[in-house]
């Protein structure tokens, strides 16, 4: 049994504050969320995303940046025509992304990194997205893991020392 749109959408869970998502694609992807929130059928074109994130959120992201987001996209947002103008609505797969903590830390215990070391590259191979890694000391076996990450779209490394790459 399916169940009608409007309660579909009524059941969005709370949304993460926009201001902390690190990319303009899940930026866009709130404003889609909270359409559909408030609205059953969840539609907006690109210039009216660009301009709540604008002036309702003091975000910056243009109307053709939101119209190349969203034209990329396959599975997380549906395209509707009228007439001649493109509308979005966010589908499950962009909501999931939404309601998915991105500062989920997995913490390697030094002791037993040798040992584990096939279960870091699993973890790393399986990762996808905006990774963010943090190594107080980063050598050439670290820069090697991360060449495990192929389904990261960026990867961000904090560190403190980095020590002989060769």
């Amino acid at each position: 049994m399916t169940m009608p749109l409007a309660t579909e959408y009524q059941q969005i869970g709370a949304l993460p504050d926009l201001h902390s998502l690190d990319s303009e694609r899940l930026k866009v992807f709130w404003i889609l969320a909270e359409e559909a929130k408030k609205n059953p059928d969840g539609l907006l074109s690109s210039y009216a995303i660009a301009q709540r994130l604008e002036r309702e959120h003091r975000v910056d992201v243009p109307r053709h940046r939101v119209d190349a987001i969203l034209r990329k996209e396959r599975k997380t947002v549906l395209r509707r025509l009228r007439g001649a103008t493109e509308y979005w609505k966010l589908m499950r797969a962009g909501e999931i992304e939404l309601e998915t903590p991105s500062d989920v830390a997995t913490f390697i215990d030094p002791q037993t990194a040798f040992t584990s070391r096939r279960r870091v590259y699993e973890i790393l191979s399986s990762l996808a997205g905006h990774l963010r890694f943090c190594d107080p000391y980063v050598d050439s076996s670290v820069l090697e893991s991360l060449t495990s990450c192929s389904k990261s779209t960026t990867i961000k490394l904090l560190t403190s020392k980095i020590q002989s790459l060769i």
